[in-house]
């Protein structure tokens, strides 16, 4: 008798632990699944509108909210819209959307088809445009005229409110007194859309915006830079037009801190250009003799400010240069090859070899 109390007493033990560790894994899963399903952020009402393209799959509304920022975790909105909301309900369209919604409300927000209004254009910013064109491009494409746009981009009350929203971001350029335009550099490049309730303020503040997120997203590496802020973003904006390949950038942001290491005057066409205030394929010696804070032929360091809006892997050359001990660059316009020298002589006899005639030579 003791022995068979002794093995009942062992089962019911062993069956306790199995129905403790069940629990406990249940339990888990449940807060794991509900933690995946809560907002992003649930103090950032900040709405992003998300088009749902004709045809979209559950999959693939899972990744586009995914990639957004808008959900924690694809996979298990996947299965939440599968065993609580029909997908097949959902609707193409526009929608906003904001990290303060949960998986449920964004499901719900789909299902019942509320989305925005047609809306009236999809504003293409491309990386590397500066601010008039910009504002050439939304005369072009939406309702809004270029005047409007410059006097909205230049009104000193907005500027405020929106140093006052990122002040990380924008403070450093908003005490500059020989920037041309406080916003350049920060009106991140990508597709907008234009609905009846959008307004200038608004497109401004969310392409600012957008700019604030890939702050956010490399900060780790903004706060280990030896570059304020508003240096790497000005970097990035002489990277953005030299480069035309990716792979090329981060060489040639390592050439650009060698010549600011070694109190050289960094001599790029794109700083020229933007002084000139045109734009024009290559720069004459007049060109290079034109008096302004943006010329880097006649001024070491870095210029005022951006001289463009960069594009994301722009930024991140900026922030994570090269290490090199290349001092001079120049790119094939033909091809887009860029030849990187360590000498002056090398990179001359790249020049006779690259350059057209009519462009100024390095006369270091």
């Amino acid at each position: 008798m003791p022995g068979k109390q002794m093995k009942s007493k062992k089962i019911q033990t062993t069956f306790l632990k199995i129905f403790i560790l069940l629990v406990g894994i249940i339990a888990g899963s449940f807060f794991y699944v509900h933690h995946q399903l809560s907002p992003v952020n649930a103090h950032d009402d900040q709405v992003q509108t998300i088009e749902i393209p004709t045809g979209a799959t559950r999959a693939d509304i899972a990744d586009l909210l995914k990639q957004k920022g808008l959900i924690r975790s694809a996979f298990i909105f996947q299965y939440y819209v599968r065993f609580a909301a029909d997908a097949s309900k959902f609707n193409a369209g526009l929608y906003d959307i904001a990290p303060s919604m949960s998986a449920k409300d964004i499901a719900h927000l789909l299902e019942e088809g509320q989305s925005k209004e047609a809306y009236q254009a999809r504003l293409i910013i491309r990386e590397g445009v500066d601010i008039e064109e910009i504002a050439d491009l939304l005369e072009k494409e939406t309702r809004f005229s270029k005047k409007e746009f410059m006097a909205t981009i230049q009104d000193p009350a907005f500027i405020s409110q929106l140093v006052d929203k990122y002040p990380q971001l924008l403070k450093e350029t908003s005490e500059k007194t020989d920037t041309r335009y406080i916003l350049e550099g920060y009106l991140f490049p990508k597709t907008y859309l234009i609905t009846v309730d959008t307004t200038l303020e608004g497109l401004i503040d969310e392409m600012v915006h957008q700019s604030q997120l890939i702050f956010e997203k490399y900060q780790t590496q903004f706060a280990n830079s030896q570059q304020s802020i508003h240096e790497i973003f000005t970097l990035a904006s002489l990277i953005e037009r030299e480069a035309v390949h990716d792979e090329d950038r981060a060489r040639i942001s390592g050439v650009f801190y060698n010549r600011l290491k070694e109190s050289m005057p960094l001599q790029t066409d794109v700083s020229v250009i933007y002084a000139l205030g045109t734009h024009k394929t290559y720069i004459t010696l007049e060109d290079i003799e034109v008096d302004s804070p943006y010329n880097t032929y006649k001024n070491l360091g870095l210029m005022p400010g951006p001289v463009n809006n960069p594009s994301e892997s722009a930024i991140v050359a900026a922030l994570e240069p090269e290490s090199n001990d290349y001092l001079y660059f120049l790119a094939d316009i033909k091809t887009g090859n860029v030849y990187f020298s360590k000498t002056y002589e090398e990179h001359m006899e790249y020049q006779k070899k690259y350059v057209p005639s009519e462009a100024p030579k390095d006369n270091e």
